[in-house]
Protein backbone atom coordinates (compact mmCIF):
# COMPACT_ATOMS: atom_id res chain seq x y z
CA UNK A 1 0.00 0.00 0.00
CA UNK A 2 1.34 3.50 -0.73
CA UNK A 3 2.44 5.63 2.20
CA UNK A 4 -0.61 7.88 1.82
CA UNK A 5 -4.03 6.95 0.49
CA UNK A 6 -6.92 9.35 -0.10
CA UNK A 7 -10.58 8.79 -0.75
CA UNK A 8 -11.98 9.39 -4.23
CA UNK A 9 -15.33 10.43 -5.60
CA UNK A 10 -16.80 10.85 -9.02
CA UNK A 11 -16.61 14.64 -9.47
CA UNK A 12 -14.19 17.25 -10.83
CA UNK A 13 -12.86 17.48 -14.38
CA UNK A 14 -10.13 16.57 -16.80
CA UNK A 15 -6.61 16.86 -15.41
CA UNK A 16 -6.73 13.58 -13.53
CA UNK A 17 -5.23 10.34 -14.89
CA UNK A 18 -7.68 7.72 -16.03
CA UNK A 19 -9.09 5.39 -13.40
CA UNK A 20 -10.09 1.70 -13.56
CA UNK A 21 -13.34 2.65 -11.77
CA UNK A 22 -15.66 5.69 -11.76
CA UNK A 23 -13.90 6.79 -8.54
CA UNK A 24 -11.36 8.86 -10.38
CA UNK A 25 -11.07 12.09 -8.41
CA UNK A 26 -9.56 13.06 -5.07
CA UNK A 27 -11.81 13.72 -2.11
CA UNK A 28 -9.95 15.25 0.83
CA UNK A 29 -12.64 14.32 3.36
CA UNK A 30 -11.06 10.98 4.26
CA UNK A 31 -7.44 9.92 4.12
CA UNK A 32 -4.83 7.79 5.85
CA UNK A 33 -1.06 7.60 5.70
CA UNK A 34 2.22 7.11 7.49
CA UNK A 35 2.85 9.89 9.99
CA UNK A 36 5.96 11.16 8.20
CA UNK A 37 4.21 11.45 4.83
CA UNK A 38 1.03 12.87 6.37
CA UNK A 39 3.01 15.56 8.19
CA UNK A 40 4.85 16.52 5.00
CA UNK A 41 1.58 16.54 3.06
CA UNK A 42 -0.15 18.81 5.60
CA UNK A 43 2.84 21.17 5.80
CA UNK A 44 2.78 21.49 2.03
CA UNK A 45 -0.97 22.19 2.07
CA UNK A 46 -0.54 24.89 4.73
CA UNK A 47 2.32 26.44 2.78
CA UNK A 48 0.16 26.48 -0.35
CA UNK A 49 -2.66 28.12 1.57
CA UNK A 50 -0.37 30.85 2.89
CA UNK A 51 1.08 31.64 -0.50
CA UNK A 52 -2.16 31.41 -2.49
CA UNK A 53 -3.06 35.04 -1.90
CA UNK A 54 -6.69 34.08 -1.26
CA UNK A 55 -8.59 35.24 1.81
CA UNK A 56 -8.65 32.57 4.51
CA UNK A 57 -12.43 32.06 4.31
CA UNK A 58 -12.10 31.36 0.58
CA UNK A 59 -9.48 28.63 0.93
CA UNK A 60 -10.62 25.15 -0.03
CA UNK A 61 -8.87 22.02 1.24
CA UNK A 62 -10.29 20.03 -1.68
CA UNK A 63 -8.74 22.40 -4.22
CA UNK A 64 -5.40 22.64 -2.41
CA UNK A 65 -5.15 18.85 -2.06
CA UNK A 66 -6.12 18.29 -5.69
CA UNK A 67 -3.53 20.75 -6.98
CA UNK A 68 -0.86 19.06 -4.85
CA UNK A 69 -1.82 15.63 -6.16
CA UNK A 70 -1.80 16.80 -9.77
CA UNK A 71 1.67 18.35 -9.39
CA UNK A 72 2.97 14.85 -8.57
CA UNK A 73 5.32 16.20 -5.88
CA UNK A 74 4.71 13.09 -3.78
CA UNK A 75 4.88 10.58 -6.61
CA UNK A 76 3.77 7.07 -5.61
CA UNK A 77 3.65 8.08 -1.94
CA UNK A 78 0.31 9.77 -2.58
CA UNK A 79 -2.31 7.51 -4.15
CA UNK A 80 -6.07 7.48 -4.62
CA UNK A 81 -8.35 4.69 -3.46
CA UNK A 82 -9.92 3.94 -6.84
CA UNK A 83 -11.21 0.58 -5.64
CA UNK A 84 -13.08 1.97 -2.59
CA UNK A 85 -11.15 -0.52 -0.47
CA UNK A 86 -10.72 1.81 2.50
CA UNK A 87 -12.99 4.75 1.70
CA UNK A 88 -16.37 5.22 0.05
CA UNK A 89 -17.34 8.82 -0.71
CA UNK A 90 -21.13 8.96 -0.98
CA UNK A 91 -21.73 12.26 -2.78
CA UNK A 92 -23.79 11.70 -5.93
CA UNK A 93 -22.98 13.77 -9.00
CA UNK A 94 -25.62 14.45 -11.63
CA UNK A 95 -23.43 16.13 -14.21
CA UNK A 96 -22.89 15.23 -17.86
CA UNK A 97 -19.78 17.37 -18.31
CA UNK A 98 -17.49 14.76 -16.72
CA UNK A 99 -18.79 11.26 -16.01
CA UNK A 100 -22.58 11.33 -16.38
CA UNK A 101 -24.89 10.45 -13.49
CA UNK A 102 -22.26 9.20 -11.09
CA UNK A 103 -23.83 7.81 -7.94
CA UNK A 104 -22.36 5.05 -5.73
CA UNK A 105 -25.70 4.26 -4.06
CA UNK A 106 -27.06 1.82 -6.71
CA UNK A 107 -23.90 -0.30 -6.38
CA UNK A 108 -24.12 -0.71 -2.60
CA UNK A 109 -25.67 -3.81 -1.05
CA UNK A 110 -26.05 -4.77 2.61
CA UNK A 111 -25.69 -8.42 3.69
CA UNK A 112 -25.73 -9.46 7.34
CA UNK A 113 -25.05 -5.89 8.40
CA UNK A 114 -22.02 -5.39 6.14
CA UNK A 115 -22.14 -3.02 3.16
CA UNK A 116 -20.41 -4.02 -0.05
CA UNK A 117 -19.68 -2.11 -3.23
CA UNK A 118 -20.79 -4.53 -5.96
CA UNK A 119 -18.97 -2.54 -8.64
CA UNK A 120 -15.53 -2.93 -7.06
CA UNK A 121 -16.22 -6.01 -4.93
CA UNK A 122 -14.90 -4.16 -1.88
CA UNK A 123 -16.21 -3.68 1.63
CA UNK A 124 -15.13 -0.11 2.39
CA UNK A 125 -14.06 0.51 5.97
CA UNK A 126 -15.04 4.20 6.09
CA UNK A 127 -18.12 5.78 4.51
CA UNK A 128 -17.86 9.52 4.00
CA UNK A 129 -21.30 11.13 3.63
CA UNK A 130 -20.17 14.28 1.89
CA UNK A 131 -22.51 16.60 0.02
CA UNK A 132 -25.61 14.87 -1.31
CA UNK A 133 -24.53 11.60 0.27
CA UNK A 134 -25.77 12.75 3.67
CA UNK A 135 -29.29 11.58 2.85
CA UNK A 136 -28.05 7.96 2.97
CA UNK A 137 -26.23 8.25 6.31
CA UNK A 138 -28.91 7.26 8.81
CA UNK A 139 -30.41 4.45 6.69
CA UNK A 140 -27.01 2.85 6.10
CA UNK A 141 -25.79 3.24 9.66
CA UNK A 142 -28.97 1.68 11.05
CA UNK A 143 -28.30 -1.53 9.08
CA UNK A 144 -24.65 -1.94 10.04
CA UNK A 145 -24.18 -5.13 12.04
CA UNK A 146 -22.71 -3.48 15.11
CA UNK A 147 -25.88 -1.40 15.55
CA UNK A 148 -27.67 -4.69 16.29
CA UNK A 149 -25.20 -5.73 19.00
CA UNK A 150 -26.62 -5.28 22.49
CA UNK A 151 -23.09 -4.55 23.73
CA UNK A 152 -22.96 -1.45 21.51
CA UNK A 153 -26.21 -0.19 23.02
CA UNK A 154 -25.47 -0.63 26.70
CA UNK A 155 -25.89 2.57 28.75
CA UNK A 156 -22.14 2.86 29.33
CA UNK A 157 -21.42 2.54 25.60
CA UNK A 158 -24.00 5.19 24.69
CA UNK A 159 -22.75 7.46 27.44
CA UNK A 160 -19.19 7.23 26.14
CA UNK A 161 -20.34 8.23 22.65
CA UNK A 162 -22.47 11.09 23.94
CA UNK A 163 -19.51 12.50 25.86
CA UNK A 164 -17.13 12.29 22.92
CA UNK A 165 -16.06 15.82 22.04
CA UNK A 166 -15.13 17.55 18.81
CA UNK A 167 -13.54 20.96 18.42
CA UNK A 168 -15.34 23.67 16.48
CA UNK A 169 -13.10 26.70 16.31
CA UNK A 170 -11.98 27.35 19.87
CA UNK A 171 -14.86 25.43 21.46
CA UNK A 172 -15.21 21.77 22.43
CA UNK A 173 -18.69 20.37 21.76
CA UNK A 174 -20.03 16.96 22.75
CA UNK A 175 -21.54 14.46 20.34
CA UNK A 176 -24.84 14.74 22.20
CA UNK A 177 -24.84 18.50 21.72
CA UNK A 178 -24.21 18.19 17.99
CA UNK A 179 -26.50 15.20 17.35
CA UNK A 180 -29.07 15.20 20.19
CA UNK A 181 -31.07 12.00 20.46
CA UNK A 182 -29.30 10.35 17.52
CA UNK A 183 -28.35 7.12 19.32
CA UNK A 184 -31.84 6.46 20.67
CA UNK A 185 -33.73 7.55 17.56
CA UNK A 186 -31.78 5.21 15.29
CA UNK A 187 -31.77 2.14 17.50
CA UNK A 188 -33.73 -1.00 16.58
CA UNK A 189 -34.33 -2.68 19.92
CA UNK A 190 -36.29 -5.59 18.44
CA UNK A 191 -33.29 -6.60 16.30
CA UNK A 192 -30.67 -6.39 19.05
CA UNK A 193 -28.80 -9.49 20.17
CA UNK A 194 -25.77 -10.42 22.21
CA UNK A 195 -22.89 -10.55 19.74
CA UNK A 196 -20.25 -11.95 22.09
CA UNK A 197 -17.46 -13.74 20.21
CA UNK A 198 -19.10 -12.77 16.90
CA UNK A 199 -18.27 -9.16 17.69
CA UNK A 200 -14.57 -10.00 18.05
CA UNK A 201 -14.44 -12.19 14.96
CA UNK A 202 -16.06 -9.59 12.71
CA UNK A 203 -13.67 -6.91 13.89
CA UNK A 204 -10.78 -9.30 13.24
CA UNK A 205 -12.08 -9.84 9.68
CA UNK A 206 -12.14 -6.07 9.11
CA UNK A 207 -15.94 -5.92 8.92
CA UNK A 208 -16.07 -2.97 11.26
CA UNK A 209 -17.38 -0.15 9.09
CA UNK A 210 -17.33 3.47 10.19
CA UNK A 211 -19.27 6.51 9.13
CA UNK A 212 -17.91 9.96 8.45
CA UNK A 213 -19.99 13.05 7.80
Amino acid sequence: MPSGTISTQVTCRDRYPRSPTPYRYLNSGSWIGRASVAARFLRTIVKGARTSGAAFHKLNDQELSSELYLRREFGPELALDHGAILFQAMHAVKDNTAVPDCDPWPELRETDGVWQNTLTGSRPSVYHYNGGGKRHHVAMESKMWWKQCAEANEPAAHDAVRKTTMRFGDRERSFDEICPGHLDQHRSRQDERICGDDLISKVARRHFQHVSV
